[in-house]
């Protein structure tokens, strides 16, 4: 039991002695490179301390059967050797020195044959060889184009375009654009150098539509950095698809100069128009002109043109016609284009209309806001007039011309002190009121009371004897008190 983990234990110490020492050979796993190119494997020994003598370093190519090919071999005491005449003049090490390090390789000019996969060897001593592999992968950009298949209308799926990248390397990738409800299919064939050409097949229901549609065929391929597009619009071979134009169902007697015109679609395109009528020949009147006699003309119009028309359109692939019945008026039908400029003016004038009241509603709607904010503005501030002074009212002096229902008194009273002491010309039951004695009479200051005015006086007499004494200021006046 003890010998078997022991024997385990120096098997994994052993590998990874192996595993270290395999890997002081640096190299760079996958090199490409273009057809015709320069292309450099890199491939370098390295020993940090440099303790380890190398004897020798080389490059070999494995075949398709697995075995090893060597290309090239440098030895410090023979120097550079390449033993495969496919290389002769084609290969080189990048560095040559006694004992070297990097066995770097050149190969230049590329060919398609030089694809595969090379081991760079170091041999090394006390240690023995060391390796490791480089896939070589040779780049050829392929040959692009694209282009529509004529065909036939017709109801089954058929091919309506190719597109074809041929000679690359590796396989270029093929899809289509279209608006159209088809499919399509790729192929692949290598050359005997190694060369691939794809082929795309696109295939749609051919229609009379499809003639014409634009379809794009793009290309991917590992040697461009984005598709390359190729457009191609479609041809679809269909018999001729027949119209008549220029009847305008205002056909009248004696109507002179009108025409008709037979138009078609088909592909290849119209080689001869011609017209007929359904139950009877042309009258003199009518002629037919244009390149390939596709113009009717008519002089004049009369009963023999009540007809049904007939058009027929003639390509490579087939005839075409269509019909059209022609109805002759006594009189010719109102001009609708009148009818429907009327129509159109009304609304535009009705528009206008509209367009005016509600612009006039609307600064109607602005004036009186307007009004009323102005009114609003002079509630709220100070009246921006004076009023008048109030006029001094003139007493008169003659006592003895008053009427009975009036007294005369004066416009302003005199000042007294308040006092406790009741006035002796005052008793209790007295209906009238005397003035008192020391009242000073003014030639010019009088007023005239009304009767309503004397029996306030007469109900409070004592608001006399709270009236204040006339100032000097002949210019000053004072308002009458108010007695509640």
């Amino acid at each position: 039991m003890r010998l078997c983990v022991r024997i385990a234990i120096l098997v994994a110490i052993g590998s990874c002695w192996l595993c270290a020492q395999a890997q002081r050979v640096k190299v760079k796993p996958e090199v490409s490179g273009y057809e015709g190119q320069e292309v450099t494997m890199q491939c370098t020994f390295a020993d940090a301390n440099q303790d380890t003598k190398l004897t020798q370093n080389s490059w070999a190519k494995m075949s398709a059967d697995g075995e090893k090919e060597t290309v090239a071999v440098y030895n410090p005491q023979f120097g550079a050797n390449y033993p495969l005449p496919s290389f002769q003049n084609r290969i080189k090490f990048r560095v040559q020195e006694k004992y070297p390090r990097d066995a770097t390789l050149i190969i230049s000019p590329l060919k398609i044959g030089d694809e595969g996969t090379y081991v760079c060897e170091f041999a090394t001593y006390p240690h023995g060889n060391e390796e490791e592999e480089v896939k070589l992968d040779v780049l050829v950009k392929p040959t692009n184009d694209a282009k529509a298949v004529p065909v036939d209308a017709g109801e089954s799926m058929v091919t309506v375009a190719t597109c074809i990248s041929a000679n690359g390397k590796p396989a270029s990738e093929i899809t289509w654009r279209s608006e159209l409800e088809g499919n399509y299919t790729n192929t692949e064939e290598t050359g005997a150098d190694g060369k691939i050409t794809v082929t795309s097949w696109y295939k749609v229901v051919p229609t009379s539509k499809v003639n014409g549609m634009k379809i794009a065929c793009e290309v991917r391929h590992k040697t461009t950095g984005s598709p390359e597009t190729f457009p191609v619009h479609l041809s679809v071979q269909y018999p001729p698809e027949v119209r008549i134009q220029g009847y305008d169902d205002n056909w009248y007697r004696n109507r002179k100069d009108v025409q008709l015109t037979c138009e078609a679609d088909a592909n290849p395109p119209v080689t001869k128009y011609e017209w007929k009528l359904l139950d009877r020949t042309f009258p003199p009147s009518v002629t037919v002109g244009g390149v390939n006699e596709e113009v009717l003309h008519v002089e004049q119009v009369d009963d023999d043109l009540n007809a049904t028309f007939i058009c027929q359109a003639t390509n490579a692939l087939g005839i075409g016609d269509t019909k059209l019945k022609v109805f002759v008026r006594d009189s010719p039908v109102p001009d609708s284009t009148v009818k429907t400029g009327g129509i159109i003016g009304g609304i535009i004038a009705a528009i206008v209309v509209l367009a005016v009241l509600v612009t006039a509603i609307l600064i109607w709607k602005r004036q009186q806001k307007n009004k009323t904010f102005g009114k609003d503005e002079e509630f709220d501030n100070p009246p921006n007039y004076k009023p008048p002074p109030p006029q001094r009212k003139v007493e008169d002096t003659d006592l003895d011309e008053k009427t009975p229902a009036e007294e005369s008194i004066p416009l302003r009273t005199t000042y007294f002190e308040t006092s406790t002491v009741e006035d002796p010309t005052y008793t209790e039951g007295s209906k009238n009121y005397d003035a008192p004695n020391d009242f000073e009479e003014e030639d010019d200051l009088k007023v005239t009371l009304p009767t309503q005015d004397d029996y306030r006086e007469q109900v409070n007499p004592i608001y006399n004897n709270l009236s204040y004494p006339l100032h000097d200021d002949k210019e000053s006046f004072v308002s009458e008190a108010m007695y509640v």
